[in-house]
């Protein structure tokens, strides 16, 4: 009996749309960081959001729509949207809200790329450093375009 071990292939250009994606969430994030802004919320009483949330993941959301209309999409503002692919994305478009609250520049865009279930692929974008953070399942690992060892 032969196995055929099947991973899901992302390409590098598809994690260059994850990155792109990522970038128009932390340009959003930026315009905002350090103003005071209207707080609301949410679940619990430190689980909060804000508009900066809000438009940072809809400029993500424009993007991974637009070049991956048949995956699906769980995202933290807008929840699940269902496409019935082996493919979802999970985005977080501002993780670390409570720091950016408080003028704490420790927050980042994250989003991630599952296959089946699996990670197969994601970015971590930290804007008031401007580093982020990519990989590929079973390929590479970068810090700003350069090879990193995880």
């Amino acid at each position: 009996m032969i196995m055929i071990i099947y991973m899901a292939m992302v390409k590098d250009k598809d994690l260059k749309i994850l990155i792109k994606a990522a970038h128009a969430g932390g340009k959003i994030l930026l315009k905002y960081f350090g103003q005071a802004i209207d707080v609301v919320e949410k679940s619990t009483i430190a689980d909060f959001q804000t508009k900066a949330d809000l438009e940072s993941e809809k400029a993500i959301l424009n993007i991974l729509k637009s070049n991956f209309p048949d995956y699906s999409i769980f995202s933290e503002e807008e929840g699940k949207t269902d496409k019935d692919s082996d493919y979802t994305f999970v985005v977080d478009p501002l993780d670390g809200t409570n720091n950016f609250i408080l003028g704490m520049p420790t927050f980042s865009v994250s989003i991630g790329l599952l296959h089946k279930n699996e990670a197969v692929a994601g970015v971590v974008y930290q804007p008031v450093n401007n580093q982020t953070y990519s990989a590929i399942k079973g390929k590479r690992a970068y810090l700003n375009g350069k090879k990193i060892k995880v």
